[in-house]
């Protein structure tokens, strides 16, 4: 694991750029809670006594629709969707990986900002007890199969995809139990994987796994402001290569820029 790491930069383009979308995008929001009731609509969650426990079907019809906000009420939340795409014009295609049932995540998309912490307020600034360990924290955990296994669960439990923008925002959630210890990008970022872009605000990452950044692996752009980025693990196992950035692994200088770490703090 890496030892604490503290880094500080500003970027105050980057926080420009997030805060000014999440504003234009405020007319279109949905509610989550898991206990709602099945996806149907954008216009059909705007409110906590019409939350849906869809995720990611928010966040994939926020997308498709332009933009938007999603509100995500406090608990725990596994993903749903593959990372993976069978279409060869995707930018994300590669045919020579294959998926299996932890190729799963929570997967972000341009102009979608999603927001953790609530408990029924009805404003961000009302949100109390929301972080770790709290009383309203959110939660997103990879342990989608046998609790008391790690090897079955999700291989990276949030993931932008190769152009993701910086309008896709997550923050204040608590990201846990990836086990990134397969081939190829499987082996690398159990808590994010990022290839490309978004914005990550005031997140706890704590007991991930992977071959090469434990916690996050970002391959190129990002920005990460206030995290706390703790308690995960790089491995090696069999076939695999050296286990490097138990915390973080950065690639800088690379197609897609690179990544940024703003006040965050990365420890045992």
């Amino acid at each position: 694991m890496m030892n604490f790491t503290q880094f500080k930069k500003v970027s105050l383009i980057s926080l420009f750029v997030f805060l000014t979308g999440s504003v234009a995008m405020s007319q279109n929001r949905i509610c989550v809670k898991t206990d709602g009731v099945a996806f149907s609509s954008v216009s059909a969650h705007g409110t906590w006594s019409a939350a849906t426990s869809d995720l990611q079907g928010a966040i994939n019809a926020l997308a498709d629709g332009g933009g938007g906000e999603v509100w995500l009420a406090k608990g725990t939340y596994y993903p749903t969707e593959s990372y993976y795409t069978t279409d060869p014009s995707d930018p994300d295609y590669n045919s020579n990986e294959t998926q299996d049932g932890r190729c799963i995540s929570f997967i972000m998309r341009d102009d979608v900002v999603v927001t953790g912490g609530f408990n029924g307020e009805s404003a961000l600034s009302a949100r109390t007890n929301y972080g770790y360990g709290e009383s309203n924290a959110t939660i997103l955990s990879g342990n989608i199969g046998d609790p008391g296994l790690n090897t079955d669960n999700a291989f990276h439990v949030v993931y932008a995809k190769d152009y993701t923008a910086l309008s896709a925002g997550l923050s204040d959630v608590i990201i846990t139990e990836g086990y990134a210890d397969g081939s190829g990008r499987n082996g690398r970022g159990g808590g994010i994987q990022n290839r490309h872009g978004g914005t990550f605000n005031n997140l706890t990452i704590l007991n991930n796994t992977a071959n090469r950044g434990g916690g996050v692996y970002a391959y190129g752009g990002g920005v990460f402001n206030n995290c706390r980025i703790i308690s995960n693990e790089a491995i090696a196992y069999t076939g695999s290569k050296a286990a490097l950035g138990g915390g973080v692994l950065l690639h800088t200088g690379g197609q897609h820029g690179s990544p940024e770490l703003n006040n965050c703090n990365i420890y045992n």
